[in-house]
């Protein structure tokens, strides 16, 4: 039996939804279909019940589930401990929201190999949905986000509290006339738009992480941004506060899954959140 099959099974099962299923293993709705039903095949049972709302397990569903984890973790840790230098006695995988790396998590990055000699790093930056999809399906051991990941099995801890500040390259009094939407998720955004009266936008949305802030200071615009990622941009005068805005909290938070935490997430959770700090 592929072990392509397990795995687009196990991510349906976690996802609720084959379209879902595709972005997490990285394949065709088609392609999905094709594999869970030549599983189902040769199981002789079916796994799912499928409606327009999605897909949900059968009971057979429900019994496969956790061995199928199990055969796919063990795969997985399997064949990347095989491919190991061998100087190297164990592997992490830890993924980071977008604008959390430039000037942050890749400075930390540097102390925690140096701390971890053994131990080899495999990092990738993405948005939070896509690092929840891959915690959540376990291709990813630990992940750094603006916002807790609120999946089932997920663990969550706050490392650092963090403010979203409106800042402008131009002048903060007409901040209002030159507002772009930054994106910084849909629970900010709506929490935003409830307590400040911001204006409709100039038919912008900037979904760039840190790259916004070299946006508005290049294009004399307004938007909210991470005071941690501004820092030295407001310091030099490429950016100003907007003083009359009041900020609104968006701490960091280290995530993991609570049936698999890596031996040494505890340790690397730790030395992020005092490197932040």
């Amino acid at each position: 039996m592929q072990i392509d099959f397990l795995r687009t099974f196990v991510a349906a099962a976690r996802a609720g939804s084959f379209g879902a299923t595709g972005l997490v293993v990285h394949a065709s709705a088609s392609t999905v279909t094709d594999r869970l039903q030549r599983l189902e095949e040769r199981l002789g049972v079916r796994l799912f019940e499928r409606d327009r709302g999605g897909c949900r397990l059968t009971v057979a569903g429900n019994r496969l589930l956790p061995v199928a984890e199990r055969i796919v973790d063990a795969w997985d840790g399997a064949r990347a401990d095989a491919q190991l230098a061998e100087r190297f006695t164990d592997r992490i995988v830890i993924g980071g929201q977008t604008a959390l790396w430039p000037g942050l998590m890749q400075h930390w990055l540097v102390e925690a190999r140096a701390a971890h000699p053994a131990l080899a790093f495999e990092v990738t930056a993405g948005a939070s949905a896509r690092l929840g999809r891959d915690l959540v399906a376990g291709l990813m051991d630990l992940a750094v986000t603006y916002a807790p990941l609120l999946e089932p099995g997920i663990a969550a801890r706050k490392l650092v509290d963090d403010q979203l500040i409106l800042v402008t390259g131009g002048e903060p009094s007409r901040w209002r006339e030159d507002y772009v939407q930054v994106e910084w998720g849909g629970v900010i955004g709506r929490q935003m738009m409830a307590m400040i009266d911001l204006p409709p936008g100039n038919g912008l949305v900037l979904d760039l992480g840190a790259q916004a802030a070299h946006w508005l200071a290049e294009q004399a615009m307004a938007g909210f941004m991470p005071a941690r990622l501004v820092r030295e941009r407001i310091a030099s005068g490429e950016l100003r506060r907007v003083e009359e805005v009041e900020p609104f909290d968006y701490p960091i938070f280290a995530c993991w899954r609570r049936s698999a935490q890596h031996p040494a997430a505890e340790e690397l959770i730790g030395s992020l959140g005092r490197f932040l700090r």
